[in-house]
């Protein structure tokens, strides 16, 4: 079903009536460094941290729509790979059964549909017209893969752990990020080649509510109450509008 309605969506986009002045269709690519911002309470989990950083792809079509000659409404719907590292720490882990190692690593599946604001102006460089963009996404989780099975925190306390109360999904279905992005596009022909950087800046808490236990008090406590993640990414955007 999933599949099926991306399909449509893709097909949508490229089969709108782009002959149509104010509309450009494209299609784009987007490598992408991936960070993972950790903010956590020393109390529950001391020495808490970020895991490296990840280079994943985004790929998918978009739609830019000219309200006047300098401004457009930019859209599109992507597929997004994010990830996630992160080192939980001393956290919790004072047990001397655990089964467990405080550092888990993850892919987050996306479908992302951005809506911006793009300013052109008239500054070229290298015969590339520069521009501006602001916005932001949302950020619909198609799936989430934990990396390392057997040794992954927050997956073990989703599938071994009974102080797991939401399921057997570690993060939240919806992300939300601002958005912030430069480029320059040049005409070739009838098509319009285009490159950029855009910075993404996520703003939602990315965990559920998941139980873990604190061997200090013997008594399970939700984690994202003492620990959030967020992500940041960085993404060099390259493709080609009709």
């Amino acid at each position: 079903m999933l599949r099926n309605i991306l399909f449509l969506s893709f097909l949508g986009f490229f089969t709108l009536q782009i002959s149509a002045q104010e509309y450009k269709v494209g299609f784009r690519i987007a490598p992408h460094v991936s960070i993972t911002r950790v903010d956590a309470k020393e109390y529950a989990y001391p020495g808490a941290k970020s895991k490296g950083t990840g280079v994943r792809m985004s790929i998918g079509p978009t739609l830019d729509y000219f309200l006047a000659e300098n401004y457009a409404f930019s859209t599109g719907l992507f597929y997004t790979i994010k990830s996630v590292n992160v080192d939980l720490g001393n956290a919790y882990k004072n047990r001397p059964d655990s089964p467990y190692i405080e550092k888990s690593r993850y892919n987050l599946q996306y479908l992302q549909i951005p809506a911006m604001l793009k300013l052109y102006t008239n500054l070229e460089v290298e015969q590339f017209r520069v521009y501006f963009q602001l916005g932001g996404t949302l950020d619909i989780k198609l799936a989430e893969k934990p990396r390392d099975n057997e040794f992954n925190y927050l997956r073990n306390l989703v599938y071994d752990n009974t102080f797991s109360n939401g399921g057997r999904k570690v993060f939240k279905p919806i992300n939300i990020n601002a958005v912030l992005g430069v480029g320059g596009e040049t005409e070739i022909g009838n098509q319009t080649v285009f490159a950029g950087l855009t910075y993404h800046h996520g703003l939602t808490k990315l965990l559920n509510n998941l139980k873990d236990e604190n061997s200090l008090t013997g008594k399970s406590e939700t984690i994202s109450e003492g620990i959030q993640l967020r992500t940041s990414n960085l993404f060099l955007e390259v493709g080609l509008k009709f």
